[in-house]
């Protein structure tokens, strides 16, 4: 026993004993207990409510648990016991919880039956070990309390509950103690007083927004009402009862437009609070639209009455409840309807989009796309009634087009529904002019409220979107010219015109440029340069007529070379050139042929039933060739006439002299013919198509090639039935300013020859075959200027038919680039 002039104490936590003596009200003095509810319902969170009045009490319902909090309070403490009794029929105590003060717990217990059948007692010991004493308030513990009954019926306060804290004898004590160097110090405890009551009131829906009977209401707004369980139910918002239980069902929002009730329990959405979570649920209705639009805010219909019906929903009471003779829960509410108006369509649906653009750019057959849209707020507010195009009225008109009208049971218009509205297209039956303003007005336009549009015109630009063409070359392609004649030939675009500073000509391995000079020229994506050119409008030398004449949207220009063509030789003539809008036309590649050289001639060449008549074989008694059956032919292809010129860095141009009038191609690959020579390709890897030229000229694009790489080309020449394939030519084509890298692989220190000679494109024959034409072989025996590199020395550079060879001394194994121009 601890007495105040006899200090005894027990080492031992577990064993500490005080005597017994119940103190309740608000405790006194620097030493005490007091327990702390969560949730609380009274006037605060104590046991007495604050003021202790019994309408002040802390009050639960059946079936609900609390939490108390055990908080302590001392000067200055190194151990501490305490006991509360309690009514276990009343309630259920659980999860007893240490509590902070402490370091060491001890002696935790719940024991229902401790002093009787329904009399409860709930063990806590703690001390500070080290003994080091402990002051201020803390906590000591936690326990949950679950309620089982009634403390009295109706919500009477007459007889509340108490969670006794017992203290025995103050400073005599064997139960609740606070204890400093074996004295107990206890000066006093507050016990928990509470009502527990069956809830038996109902819940309620208020609050609606709209309000009852509202008009003119937003139809993007959502509708929101409360659902509240207070202490007395409907009509007074105060105290709270166990809350709403928000399932739905049995919770029930019908919704009726005048086409009959629909369920909205579905969009409705719940934000709850209060003392235990749901006492005030916040509902929330945002329905899917009505119109079906993604992304549309409509809620609500226009101009409608609507009648919202709330129902069902129930509160948390317990099923468990009427131990006194309350009714059991849970309580369901009582229905209320609610009703409001949704305001007019008052705004007209107008244009939002338009192709092409207000301002922008369109093509010549451009079609006229017009959205209408008919919204609440633009541009992208709620969907308004819809579009209705019937009385929509939309003119045309530019410069070079009649001003014409449309609705929509003119030709060539279409209407198509589009989220929001309407699109109205136009496909005129003419085209517009180039370089225009065309004006695009509309009218007329209605919802299907009545609200008609306000007119709206706006203006776009036709663009230039034709490339120039060339036109009226003279000679034609595939022809034979003289020595000494001109090419001629026109450029015309339909739109802005040609821009000569963007036009180039090959003629012959000879560049035409405006005004002369080192360029390039870009051909989709390709572009090939050249270190000089001749001026196109003429005075390149004595003599010269070479000019350019017309205006830009039609240029002729006469090419006079200032040196004579070679007989037998074929020029080719390629065209580059871009109008003023920077549409490219697509390169002109065609070729002529000059007469004579040395191909052979006679009857010789000619079938046993034709004859030669100086430039060709023909048919002895008539001008049609004539074949003798049973007969080999002799249709031969000189290998003279035979040459292979570039056009690009991907392209080559391939021309040759048939004795004969008959079609055209041309196999071609990496790799020399094979030894096997059949058709169709004759042991190369690819052919062209078939050109069906009919002429003993022959002149074949090749393209698709890689830049760099070294192709054998051979001619097929079709008569009749009759296919002859003869002669071979090599190129390697390539841009005019390409760079070659090789490598000089040699493992010794002196002069070293490039193994792989580059191949600049000149031309090797067949060993059957004779040279028409070559360029005269360049050869730099000595070279004066030498590179910087140290490791490096030029000693000899040459050409020669199947490339350029350079001899020098380097480093095994060193990279060195060649830059070819």
């Amino acid at each position: 026993m601890f007495r105040r002039n006899q200090i005894i104490f027990l080492l031992t936590i577990a064993s500490l004993i005080f005597t017994n003596t119940v103190f309740a009200g608000t405790p006194k003095g620097p030493d005490s207990f007091q327990l702390i509810a969560s949730p609380y319902t009274g006037a605060d969170n104590t046991g007495d409510g604050n003021t202790g009045a019994p309408n002040d009490l802390n009050y639960f319902y059946v079936g609900q648990v609390f939490n108390t909090k055990i908080q302590i309070n001392s000067g200055g403490t190194t151990a501490a016991n305490i006991w509360i009794d309690y009514d276990s029929s009343l309630t259920t105590a659980s999860s007893l919880l240490t509590g902070t003060y402490f370091n060491v717990w001890s002696g935790q217990l719940i024991n229902p039956t401790k002093n009787g059948p329904t009399n409860g007692r709930i063990f806590s010991t703690g001390a500070e070990i080290p003994v080091v004493p402990q002051t201020g308030t803390g906590i000591f513990g936690f326990i949950n309390w679950r309620m089982n009954r009634p403390t009295a019926a109706n919500y009477n306060t007459g007889s509340p509950a108490s969670l006794d804290i017992n203290t025995g004898v103050i400073g005599a004590t064997t139960e609740s103690n606070i204890s400093l160097s074996g004295l107990d110090t206890l000066d006093g405890a507050e016990d928990f007083q509470f009502h527990v009551w069956a809830d038996t009131v109902k819940p309620y829906a208020t609050n609606p927004l709209p309000g009852n009977r509202a008009t003119g209401v937003a139809v993007d707004s959502n509708y929101v009402f409360n659902l509240r369980d207070s202490l007395h139910g409907a009509g007074n918002d105060l105290g709270v009862g166990t809350g709403v239980n928000t399932n739905a069902p049995p919770g029930s929002i019908l919704v009726n437009d005048g086409g009959g009730d629909l369920d909205y329990t579905a969009f409705d959405n719940y934000t709850c609070s209060g003392t235990w979570g749901t006492n005030l649920c916040a509902v929330t209705l945002n329905p899917s639209t009505p119109s079906g639009l993604a992304g549309d805010t409509r809620n609500w219909k226009y101009n409608t009455t609507y009648t919202v019906k709330i129902s069902d929903f129930q509160d948390r009471a317990s099923s468990a409840q009427d131990q006194l003779g309350d009714a059991n829960g849970p309580n369901i509410m009582n229905p209320v309807t609610y009703i409001f108006t949704t305001e007019g369509d008052n705004i007209a649906p107008r244009v939002t989009n338009s192709v092409p653009n207000r301002g922008g750019f369109g093509g010549l057959n451009t079609d006229v796309v017009i959205d209408l849209q008919d919204r609440k707020s633009y541009p992208s507010g709620a969907s308004g009634v819809g579009v209705d195009p019937a009385n929509c009225f939309v003119t045309l008109s530019s410069p070079t087009f009649k001003s014409t009208n449309y609705d929509i049971t003119t030709a060539g218009v279409s209407v198509s529904p589009i989220d929001f509205g309407q699109r109205i297209i136009i496909n005129s039956a003419t085209d517009f002019g180039q370089n225009e303003t065309v004006t695009v007005s509309i009218s007329g336009c209605r919802d299907y409220a009545g609200n008609e549009m306000t007119p709206d015109s706006w203006s776009f630009a036709t663009s230039d979107t034709s490339a120039p063409y060339v036109d009226s070359k003279i000679p034609a392609d595939d022809t034979i010219i003289g020595a000494s004649d001109n090419i001629s030939f026109h450029i015309k675009d339909s739109g802005v015109g040609v821009d000569l500073n963007e036009t180039v000509f090959f003629v012959n391995g000879v560049y035409y440029t405006n005004g002369g000079g080192a360029g390039s020229v870009t051909t989709n994506g390709t572009i090939i340069s050249f270190a000089n050119s001749l001026d196109f409008n003429g005075g390149n030398y004595a003599g010269d007529t070479t000019k350019v004449t017309g205006v830009s949207n039609d240029y002729t220009f006469l090419i006079n070379p200032q040196t004579e063509f070679v007989a037998g030789e074929t020029v080719p003539i390629i065209i580059y050139a871009k109008d003023g809008n920077n549409n490219i036309m697509s390169q002109v590649v065609y070729g002529v042929s000059l007469g004579g050289g040395v191909c052979p001639v006679g009857q010789i060449f000619c079938g046993l039933d034709a004859i030669w008549n100086g430039t060709q074989c023909v048919g002895a008694t008539s001008e049609s060739v004539v074949l003798s059956l049973g007969s080999t032919p002799t249709l031969q292809i000189t290998t003279s006439n035979l040459s292979v010129s570039q056009v690009d860095g991907s392209s080559v141009l391939v021309s040759w002299f048939s004795t004969m009038k008959g079609s055209s191609r041309v196999v071609y690959g990496s790799e020399p013919a094979t030894a096997t020579k059949n058709q169709p390709n004759y042991g190369y890897g690819q052919s062209t198509p078939e050109y069906d030229t009919d002429s003993i000229y022959h002149a074949v694009i090749v393209d698709g090639l890689t830049a760099g790489q070294l192709y054998y080309f051979s001619p097929v020449t079709v008569t009749g039935s009759v296919e002859v394939n003869g002669g071979e030519v090599k190129m390697a084509p390539r841009f005019g300013t390409q760079v070659i890298d090789r490598y000089i692989n040699s493992d010794q220190q002196v002069i070293c020859e490039v193994a792989q000679p580059i191949d600049y494109g000149n031309y090797e024959y067949s060993t059957s075959s004779t040279q028409m034409t070559a360029s005269t072989p360049y050869s730099a025996p000595f070279v004066p200027k030498q590179p910087k590199a140290s490791n490096l020395k030029i000693l000899e550079m040459f050409s020669s038919q199947d490339g350029i060879r350079i001899r020098g001394v380097g480093v095994p194994n060193s990279r060195v680039r060649f830059r070819i121009f």
